[in-house]
């Protein structure tokens, strides 16, 4: 898809370190940072870090990362199921995290780290704090993908650095529904009759400015 070759594009331009993609449901962004996961691991002793919001989430990874692994019949020296750790016969890793448990991430550099569905869970002091030291490494590279939640929070201010021409490093994306050439025009329409127009432009056309279901700065 295009919102996939964006995403792509950007990984690959070595004038950016922070790639922040809002990108709209069924857009495949979980798959795509998976797969650019496990290309990063192809390079000899290389370190990928795969974060998700909770423990549960990040097994969608996990098992994403081990059929690939199948699939193109990787050698694979060591795979923890309990600490969700792959280690392939070239030395690389694919480790997956999750932001209520990033101390155990740390201790080692990384060559990607990937923020998959980042705006559900307020992960700025995991990154800030825990993460962004390890990426140390040459030319090594932050992933933040979700479909956004509002514009207070975390995901959005990294979101806005790419507007922004005091950070270099850093660029966005964002991608709608008409991104996908697959979808369907008469779920589109049914979906915009079941859904407010709220979660609509939320979930769909990846817009920052509302977030369905939360009330921010709420004065008594």
């Amino acid at each position: 898809l295009p919102s996939q070759m964006a995403i792509i594009n950007a990984i690959n331009n070595p004038k950016y370190r922070f790639i922040c993609a809002s990108v709209s449901r069924r857009q495949g962004k979980t798959y795509i940072a998976n797969i650019i996961g496990q290309l990063v691991a192809l390079v000899p002793n290389s370190n990928v870090l795969i974060m998700s919001p909770n423990y549960s989430l990040s097994q969608i990874s996990f098992d994403l990362q081990r059929n690939l692994i199948k699939h193109f019949d990787l050698e694979v020296t060591r795979d923890n199921a309990k600490e969700r750790i792959i280690e392939l016969s070239n030395g690389s890793t694919i480790r997956m995290g999750s932001i209520n448990q990033v101390d155990s991430c740390v201790g080692r550099s990384y060559d990607l780290i990937i923020f998959d569905e980042a705006a559900l869970v307020d992960g700025r002091d995991a990154f800030n704090i825990a993460l962004r030291p390890t990426l140390d490494k040459e030319n090594s590279k932050a992933l933040f993908i979700s479909t956004p939640r509002g514009r207070n929070n975390w995901f959005a201010d990294f979101y806005n650095r790419g507007y922004n021409d005091e950070y270099k490093e850093w660029l966005s994306i964002r991608a709608t529904y008409h991104e996908n050439p697959r979808h369907n025009p008469s779920d589109i329409t049914e979906a915009k009759k079941a859904m407010s127009e709220a979660e609509f432009a939320q979930e769909y056309l990846a817009d920052f400015n509302v977030y369905e279901g939360q009330v921010w700065n709420f004065n008594h």
